[in-house]
């Protein structure tokens, strides 16, 4: 347990038993807190954050991210042939309203049908595309 020394100036480590019992109780050394936090950071650096540990956490990292693009690309590519089917759709009813085939009381339902799955193609790509740039969740 850390604990500091009566008049502040040392800092160090003792056994919870000694703190807690009193002198005699434990044979454990006191440990002087900066020099053991010094240790136990070179033993961090030197066994986890070494060269090999961290080429494998990027590669790791770079995997990840890979994958997630990849699943983005798909769905935006899904979501945009699907756009295109939908202008495709209105354009064609949008020319059988202009060379007056077919009546606007009958284009209008689908038109509007039409309108709203562009809409809602549109806008969860917006979502997605802020959520994938900011790291969040659709």
């Amino acid at each position: 347990m850390g604990q500091d020394a009566k008049n502040g100036k040392f800092a160090y480590y003792v056994c919870g038993t000694l703190l807690k019992r009193g002198s005699g109780t434990c044979s454990a050394k006191y440990l002087n807190a900066p020099k053991f936090e010094a240790l136990v950071v070179d033993q961090i650096k030197e066994r986890i954050l070494n060269q090999e540990n961290l080429h494998k956490l990027v590669a790791m990292v770079n995997e990840e991210m890979d994958s997630c693009t990849s699943d983005y690309k798909k769905q935006i590519e899904t979501v945009a042939a699907e756009l295109q089917e939908v202008s495709r759709r209105l354009e064609k009813l949008y020319d059988a309203l202009e060379t007056n085939k077919l009546e606007l009381s009958d284009l209008a339902p689908r038109i509007q049908e039409l309108r709203q799955r562009q809409s809602s193609l549109l806008w969860p790509s917006k979502n997605s595309k802020e959520n994938f740039l900011t790291g969040g969740s659709s």
